[in-house]
């Protein structure tokens, strides 16, 4: 229920925080253990009746569009794969990324008002497993171990040095105790924090946006103002020494000792598809390894249920199938059809993300889950490719508006429409897809440069 961390030395509020290494006094022990979790607990007490009394707390600041055009004052990229490592570290840097998207979903498109301090617990939460947390890294007692929620202080490091290179008041920030590996605590832009004592706060005295987000291979974090703030916060290097790493670190007679496993190069991948057509069965046939997992609506009913073929594992979305047929059955010709395709294409969206693993970093998404899946942010962090079926949403949209012109009186050419978000979600999703896939001529003409005509 963590993340990244140091040892439990500046745990109060810090507004020029040190960063004075501890010594290694020895191997970690499970009495040591035993001895940092009691004290870690009567630390989120100390730090809860703290914030309890009125006005104490920093409050939850809104999603908002208001500075969604103002100028970027700052931007921090990092990568998020490390470049070695076998088969627990490939999953534990998965599991980060996991960590990562999940954290993000509260930290993206807030906007901070003027005078008002922004709170990394505040709008992360508590990282446990029923919030979409799962295994990562983070540093504890000099050395970097699997907990749930590891690895948040890649996503805290970059707020606080975008919030440097922006000039915002750093209210509370608290430096991590040894070397991380990839993170900048050598120069002294880290900011290590610990459900929920060690905390990032910032504050500044006219409004800012912060946007962050996930690519393929690196988290970006924004900062946008109208305002121009005082000069930076210095900050100061770090001299001290590098964590060790259970995974490698050799350590046999320490209780954590996990050493790493070597790795197979395939990544198996994740196909979340639909409705069947004869020419994606046969891409799947011909791409999908045993390794790979097809999540499909259902096998067990309807006349398209046998017609993916069987290669890899297997899971299905049976019950979200059938609320999806009997409701296509109940509203037919009572509801827009388009209106009611789209809300069970998001449920069964929904259904096929809450099957993924984090080692899922590569998928094959059907059209119809695209836009709702990346709007969910299931997306960030992964390689994906799309299965095109039908033109783009925005492309339909321009034909039915040239119909409806040219035929007031039908009563239908104006149903067929989705909404503006989820046009837009498609849109971005189908430029962030690292291959486009269809058969047809009529679709492909809308890429001509990226896409991948099948038989």
């Amino acid at each position: 229920m963590t993340s990244c961390h140091g040892l439990e030395r500046d745990y109060v509020t810090e507004r020029t925080p040190s960063a004075t290494a501890m010594p290694r006094t020895g191997v970690p022990t499970r009495a040591s253990a035993l001895v940092f979790s009691t004290k870690a607990s009567l630390l989120r007490v100390h730090r809860l009746m703290r914030d309890i009394a009125p006005g104490t707390a920093p409050r939850r600041q809104p999603r908002s569009a208001a500075l969604r055009e103002a100028p970027v004052i700052a931007s921090v990229s990092s990568p998020l794969w490390t470049a070695s490592g076998g088969a627990k570290n490939h999953a534990l840097n998965a599991g980060k990324i996991q960590n990562l998207r999940a954290a993000l979903r509260g930290i993206d498109a807030i906007e901070v008002a003027a005078g008002e301090t922004f709170s990394f617990w505040r709008h992360v939460g508590r990282p446990v497993r029923r919030r979409g947390f799962v295994a990562g890294r983070e540093l504890r007692e000099g050395c970097m171990i699997a907990t749930i929620g590891g690895g948040l202080c890649q996503l805290s490091n970059a707020l606080y040095e975008a919030a440097l290179d922006a000039r915002l008041e750093i209210v509370e920030r608290h430096a991590h105790t040894r070397i991380v590996p990839g993170s900048r605590a050598a120069e002294g832009r880290d900011a290590t924090v610990f459900w929920n004592y060690l905390d990032l706060r910032l504050r500044a005295e006219h409004a800012f946006r912060i946007e962050a987000r996930l690519t393929t291979d690196t988290l970006e974090v924004e900062i946008r103002s109208h305002a121009q703030f005082a000069d930076a916060p210095t900050a100061s290097l770090f001299t001290g020494l590098s964590a060790n790493d259970c995974l490698n670190c050799g350590q046999v007679s320490c209780h954590r000792h996990d050493p790493d496993q070597p790795r197979r190069m395939a990544t198996p991948i994740a196909w979340l598809v639909d409705a069947p057509s004869p020419e994606f069965a046969a891409q799947y046939r011909a791409e999908a390894g045993p390794d790979d997992i097809l999540l499909l609506p259902t096998r067990r009913f309807g006349s398209n249920a046998q017609s993916w073929p069987r290669i890899g594992r297997e899971h299905t979305a049976d019950l979200t199938a059938l609320q999806r047929s009997i409701a296509l059955r109940l509203h037919a010709g009572r509801a827009p059809l388009a209106a009611l395709m789209l809300t069970a294409d998001a449920r069964m969206a929904a259904a096929h993300a809450r099957a993924l693993s984090p080692l899922n970093t590569h998928l094959v998404i059907a059209q119809t889950l695209l836009p709702h899946l990346w709007r969910a942010g299931i997306l960030q962090g992964r390689h994906f490719d799309v299965l095109l079926d039908r033109l783009p949403m925005h492309a339909l949209h321009h034909i039915l508006d040239t119909a409806r012109a040219r035929h007031a009186e039908s009563p239908t050419l104006g149903d067929f429409r989705a909404p503006a978000s989820v046009v837009a979600a498609e849109r971005a999703a189908l430029a962030a897809a690292r291959r486009l896939i269809t058969p047809h001529h009529a679709v492909a003409d809308h890429f001509p440069d990226r896409i991948e005509l099948i038989d």
